[in-house]
């Protein structure tokens, strides 16, 4: 049922709330856990430059890529283990670049992950309308269960 569990993160408080619940279930079921981050390029500019205008050589914009993804790693993925608790087996850590909900879903099938978990960042009706929600993108293309957690 549980032998293969996802967690997606991104670091957020409900993120780390998930991570709890993913650490509890799969200590209660002997679980395999994997934990990935998906990161988002369109992100990238305003993380690294404070700005909304793009850098204008490639150098500069392969030194965006590894400054956010070092920073967004280095902040998200060791509060996520600690969050887990004590687990059997080391967690496989992985990130990929892209959309979330597609690449979490894609992760997940190709990983034969059995059950993804993943926290919401509760945002309103009309923002999640406008900016599309991960978790729902997730529960509607997922082939396996999917646990939003709160």
């Amino acid at each position: 049922m549980h032998q293969h569990i996802l967690l997606a993160t991104d670091g957020s408080t409900h993120a780390l709330v998930a991570a709890k619940y993913a650490g509890n279930l799969a200590r209660a079921f002997s679980s395999h856990l994997s934990i990935l981050t998906v990161l988002d390029p369109s992100a990238i500019v305003e993380t690294v430059w404070g700005s909304v205008l793009p850098p204008v050589s490639k150098p500069e914009q392969e030194l965006s890529s590894g400054v956010y993804e070092s920073r967004l790693l280095d902040s998200v993925i060791p509060p996520t283990i600690s969050a887990l608790g004590d687990v059997d087996g080391e967690p496989v850590v992985a990130h990929t670049w892209g959309h979330p909900a597609r690449d979490i879903c894609h992760y997940a099938k190709q990983h034969n992950a059995d059950h993804i978990i993943m926290g919401s960042h509760g945002r309103g009706p009309i923002s999640a309308a406008l900016l599309g929600s991960v978790s729902h993108g997730v529960v509607n293309r997922a082939e396996c269960s999917v646990t939003i957690v709160r």
